[in-house]
């Protein structure tokens, strides 16, 4: 019976005409979640617009339950504008430091404890953020001292090694007077040093290294490579941690904290609100070198677009794509290759109809390979600082590394910035440089017709399946060194030159020959490295000594120096540096001395006699070890 009175109610419902009473169905549903939301979740209507704005400082001063305005805390901002324009921005002018102030003058802080934030390396977006969040790490926890950062070189050969290269200034990225006016004038709490040693009662101090803040975490932090997500936590762990395991930091005995690498894009700046966001950055600009360098390029990019440049440098009128390829040595196997980037920046230029490209890569190979593509495919011509810059600008990006100068052929000079070469390790740092230069070119030579046709009379690539390689001094280890590492390298030569690198234990292969030129008294018997590499070597292999050369016979300046002083240019220094053999005879020497060599290695030609018992033409020449001894 019960079961069919309620069938019957069922069936009743469904018989009522529901659309007459749409309307109060819906102001019924619409008044429940009004008072759902108002006295459950103690929210209005209001606050479920998404993109209500925020009250304005005139709001919260007439709220009577406001706190009434401290005099000595920073004025509040002005109201922000609707659009936001870059011209509006002052690059260069007063650091906006007062949503920093607030947050240094709303911290607790901690006598004796000094952070230390140059454990950064990379590219200089890594190092700008590990070193801000180390300053903002810093503030959180109440360090009264900070050392004054360093910027934490990778090494120039293999730019996958972050870590033994040295350091450099903070001033080699960054502008450290700014840097240090602006924490002085708004976070002078957190007091700069020089160095860690300048910190007081450094003697007693404990230093920590390290330190990886989401060690404290509990394991319930976040993804290894995400946010720091318990940051309101994360002072009491840090202060429970120094206590508990006895570094609780004084003034007496002070307490060094070091970051651990990759500690970086881990601070949510949500957190502290969008003006700190916007504003702490600012604490490290550019140093005016490298802003001054961007001026320029950026000048010289207008002009490469056919366009006059703004004087007042306010605005840049080119439409350009800007190209980051990054395909150098370093780059790890999961990035997308040279094809999927090279495919994406075409998309790009193709969609917005871009006639002009500033290329950024550290591969020249692949910049030159962009540039043909580019053109190729849709004109786009692309251009980098190294085309942009001129004279003194380029000279200081441009250097020739270990070379003392570059005389270029449109009269430019580059002098070196590196000092004279005093060590073993500094000359294998710098063959191993040279080495992957002159790999780049092969494989430039090789792939690249516009490289390869900036040789007279070369319309392609060329044929470097099989090439010989000499040099003179650091010039003649690197030959030997490619030639244990490329197996395009097949026959080289060293004029005069230390050998060093794992080449001088290892020798060459079967298949690979080497001529060994010394100066007068430098030879296999008194030189370690030589007599090494030649006993190890079981490819062909030939020893000569020229009498009255010495080390600097072998290069161009000795028949300069005879000619300056022949025309009066250079005066006489009182005996050649150049040895007493005549410097036009010594190039003519190395002319035919040289030219047989490889005539014989890379051409088959069979005239070995030279090599073997010398000749009556040149009796200067000594065979020391030759293919017959």
């Amino acid at each position: 019976m019960v079961q069919k009175q309620v069938s019957d109610m069922i069936t009743g419902v469904w018989r009522i005409k529901w659309w007459k009473y749409r309307y109060f169905l819906i102001a019924g549903l619409l008044l429940n979640i009004l008072l759902i939301n108002r006295f459950f979740f103690d929210q209005s209507l209001s606050d479920l617009y998404p993109f209500r704005s925020s009250p304005t400082d005139i709001e919260l001063e007439k709220n009577p339950s406001a706190p009434s305005k401290d005099q000595s805390l920073p004025p509040h901002p002005p109201s922000p504008s609707q659009t936001f324009n870059l011209n509006d921005y002052d690059f260069n002018g007063d650091y906006v430091g007062w949503p920093l102030e607030r947050a240094c003058n709303e911290t607790q802080w901690t006598p004796g404890l000094v952070y230390v934030c140059d454990n950064n390396s990379g590219g200089i977006g890594n190092i700008r953020n590990f070193i801000l969040s180390c300053v903002r790490y810093g503030i959180e926890t109440g360090a009264t001292g900070i050392v004054m950062p360093r910027i934490q070189r990778r090494h120039e050969e293999d730019l996958a090694n972050l870590f033994n290269a040295g350091f450099k200034p903070f001033e080699y990225f960054f502008d450290g007077e700014h840097f240090r006016k602006a924490m002085g004038d708004h976070c002078p709490q957190m007091k700069i040093y020089n160095e860690l040693e300048d910190v007081p009662n450094a003697d007693k101090m404990l230093k920590i290294d390290e330190f990886y803040p989401k060690d404290l975490s509990d394991g319930d932090c976040c993804d290894g490579r995400g946010a720091n997500k318990h940051l309101d936590m994360y002072r009491s762990k840090f202060e429970n941690w120094l206590n508990t395991t006895r570094r609780t930091p004084s003034a007496a005995e002070p307490v060094s904290v070091r970051y651990r690498w990759a500690m970086f894009f881990e601070w949510p700046i949500y957190r502290d609100g969008p003006e700190f966001a916007a504003t702490f950055g600012d604490i490290l600009r550019l140093n005016s070198e490298v802003e001054g360098l961007a001026i320029k390029v950026l000048d010289e990019l207008s002009k490469f677009a056919g366009i006059d440049p703004d004087p007042s440098h306010k605005e840049l009128k080119v439409p350009f794509l800007g190209v980051h390829l990054r395909t150098e040595s370093d780059a790890l196997g999961f990035w997308p290759d040279f094809t999927v980037q090279t495919d994406g920046y075409m998309k790009e230029a193709e969609a917005r109809g871009l006639k002009h490209a500033y290329l950024a890569c550290g591969n020249a190979t692949d910049g030159h390979r962009f540039g043909e593509m580019a053109y190729e495919k849709l004109k786009l011509n692309t251009t980098s600082k190294l085309d942009l810059l001129k004279g003194d600008d380029l000279k200081r990006v441009d250097h020739p590394f270990d070379t003392a100068f570059v005389a270029y052929p449109d009269g430019r000079a580059a002098l070196s910035p590196n000092g004279q070469i005093e060590t073993i390790p500094e000359a294998e740092r710098f063959v191993d440089v040279r080495v992957r230069d002159l790999k780049g070119v092969l494989d430039a030579l090789g792939g690249n017709k516009t490289f390869a046709k900036q040789v007279p009379g070369i319309h392609g690539v060329l044929d470097v399946k099989s090439v010989g390689v000499f040099g003179h001094s650091l010039g003649g280890a690197a030959s030997a060194s490619l030639m244990l590492t490329d197996p395009r390298a097949t026959c080289g030569a060293n004029l005069d030159g230390l050998l060093v690198g794992p080449v001088v234990a290892s020798g060459l292969p079967k298949g690979k020959e080497f001529l060994i030129v010394g100066a007068v008294g430098h030879n296999s018997s008194n030189d370690q490295s030589w007599s090494s590499f030649l006993n190890s070597t079981t490819g062909r292999k030939v020893e000569l000594s020229v009498n009255g050369a010495t080390h600097s016979s072998f290069n161009d300046f000795g028949y300069l120096y005879e000619l300056g002083r022949k025309f009066g240019v250079i005066p006489d220094l009182g005996g050649s540096p150049f040895g007493t053999i005549d410097a036009d005879r010594m190039l003519k020497l190395l002319d035919i001395w040289l030219g047989a060599w490889f005539d014989k290695c890379l051409r088959n030609q069979n005239d070995e006699g030279i090599f073997v018992g010398g000749s009556m033409v040149w009796p200067e020449v000594e065979v020391i070890s030759g293919l017959g001894k």
